[in-house]
């Protein structure tokens, strides 16, 4: 059963991660307590039990800043 701790926390981490990330990317945008407001909505569906879709939002966040750092270059 470690292989299912280690998921269930990890899901933790990533939920984490993911609230850090919409944040960031929303502050860029707009007032920074409007982006803390919708990244905290946004934040509470992902608690919904649908693992697949925090994970799936992980993955695209993930993706988007590497290609982003891989379209910047070293400047």
């Amino acid at each position: 059963m470690f292989l299912f701790d280690f998921f269930e926390d990890f899901g933790i981490v990533v939920t984490i991660l993911v609230f850090v990330v919409i944040w960031y990317y929303l502050k860029m945008d707009m007032p920074p307590l409007l982006a803390l407001l919708i990244t905290i909505v946004i934040t509470f569906m992902l608690v919904i039990p649908y693992d697949w879709f925090k994970y799936l939002v992980f993955v695209g966040l993930f993706m988007h800043g590497f290609w982003s750092w891989a379209r910047k270059g070293w400047e």
